[in-house]
């Protein structure tokens, strides 16, 4: 949002990509009705509904102000002891998305357009390898990651 514009140097421009984040992922008047009475429960149910984790939508309900600082930390003490802060219930898991609207697109441009993959990698600024995986490799790879 801020590309090609001189950003002040009062502004927070990590702090308002959060805010924009957790705006777009759940807005605050929708999430506001819901989140009356915090507890380890109802952030499951909570993370069930909007697909966010729950230390996400603890983190967004003190945002909001909508629980004090002492139970927001009660509730971080809690999640800490049950070890949810790295490992949330297996059975909240929420499946991963598989996004299409980008390949159809490329696709399209492929098919209909006559574009070719080398132009396509140009006018997208990427490596016509990652390209390649990105959208057109079919199989699923699975990458571990450690801390």
């Amino acid at each position: 949002m801020h590309i090609g514009q001189r950003v002040s140097d009062f502004r927070d421009v990590e702090k308002e990509a959060m805010q924009f984040a957790a705006e777009l992922l759940v807005p605050a008047s929708e999430f506001q009705k819901e989140a009356e009475y915090i507890s380890l429960e109802s952030l499951g149910d909570l993370k069930r509904y909007w697909k966010v984790s729950m230390g996400s939508l603890l983190f967004r309900v003190k945002e909001l102000g909508l629980v004090t600082e002492n139970r927001y930390r009660y509730l971080w003490q809690q999640m800490a002891m049950k070890g949810y802060k790295t490992h949330e219930p297996a059975a909240l898991n929420i499946p991963r998305e598989t996004p299409t609207l980008m390949k159809e697109i490329i696709m399209m441009h492929i098919n209909e357009l006559g574009y070719k993959k080398d132009e396509l990698s140009t006018m997208l600024n990427i490596i016509e390898a990652d390209l390649e995986e990105l959208y057109f490799n079919d199989q699923v790879k699975l990458k571990i990651v450690r801390n």
